[in-house]
């Protein structure tokens, strides 16, 4: 299952670059100052992504992974609002049904990952190091403690 959790998350950021790689190329995103660079910036990091959270299964990757989806998916938000660095998108709706999908999917599958690997115990060593000192001492404490006695006044 986690396995599975991981692979359609990052197929789901494959899309995600797709998208952008096919806008950039195809739709003359790349001649609009700055938002061509981004969309450019886009594909490298969803493939470079992709590659990681399947290769290296970490909490850092796949939350990084999962951020990811959803910060695109809020700069998509943002440049059909109000726009994004003087960018409003008009068009392409096609494409950002499909980006959208894409990016919720990979947020809700690698969120879904990270959250069941945190309950299993197999975060980063300084966050289940603390979490099992502090269970220790909340042990160590509820185990010396004596009833407090009721004193005769």
């Amino acid at each position: 299952m986690d396995r599975t959790l991981r692979y359609l998350g990052g197929i789901g950021l494959l899309v995600i670059g797709g998208v952008h790689l096919d806008l950039y190329l195809r739709s003359g995103y790349r001649d609009i100052p700055t938002i061509g660079r981004l969309f450019l910036f886009n594909v490298v990091a969803a493939v470079v992504l992709a590659v990681a959270v399947v290769v290296a299964p970490r909490l850092e990757v796949t939350v990084s992974a999962a951020l990811f989806a959803l910060g695109t998916f809020g700069g998509y938000l943002l440049s059909v609002g109000v726009g994004l660095f003087g960018f409003k998108e008009t068009g392409h709706v096609a494409l950002a049904v499909i980006a959208g999908v894409a990016e919720v999917a990979s947020f809700l599958l690698l969120g879904t990952w990270a959250i069941r690997h945190l309950r299993a115990g197999g975060g980063p060593r300084w966050l289940t190091r603390r979490s099992e000192e502090r269970r220790r001492m909340t042990q160590g404490a509820t185990r010396g403690m004596v009833p407090a006695r009721a004193r005769p006044d």
